[in-house]
């Protein structure tokens, strides 16, 4: 039974030493930046305070949640939007819009830098912007 009970534990500390000593490394997993490439098209309204977009498609009303890269300032019926790169760009209220990105159901899914640019009291459903902001001409329809 000694003889049993020795030979176990000197299996198992050579097992613990040998795993120990092994020089593989745990493997570290890299996130892969990712994007929202989907696009917005629709009316920039203001609601209650809250910049929105009324998609075209469904009439759903997305909050506007602009990442750290952009600078976003309202005066009047005026959005001017600067991006990382320096590129200004300036919407209006009632315009016909186009904003890449994608939607968002819930602010947890947003990154905190994100959760501190929305405006208090405003709810979701939210679009997260990306890299194209732009003005469209609204199309006629043929008579």
């Amino acid at each position: 039974m000694k003889r049993r009970m020795k030979g176990s534990l000197l299996v198992v500390a050579v097992l613990t030493a040998v795993t120990a000593c092994s020089n593989k490394a745990t493997p570290t997993l890299t996130p892969i930046p990712t994007r929202l490439t989907a696009l917005l098209f629709g009316e920039l309204v203001e609601v209650e305070g809250c910049l929105r977009v009324k998609a075209r498609d469904d009439g759903t009303s997305y909050l506007l949640a602009w990442g750290p890269e952009f600078a976003v300032t309202i005066e009047k019926d005026a959005l001017q939007i600067v991006d990382a790169n320096g590129k200004k760009t300036v919407l209006h209220i009632g315009e016909m819009v186009r904003i890449s990105g994608g939607e968002v159901k819930s602010v947890g899914y947003l990154d905190e830098r994100v959760r501190q640019k929305l405006p208090a009291g405003c709810p979701g459903p939210y679009w997260f912007v990306g890299s194209e902001v732009s003005s469209i001409e609204a199309t006629k329809e043929p008579k």
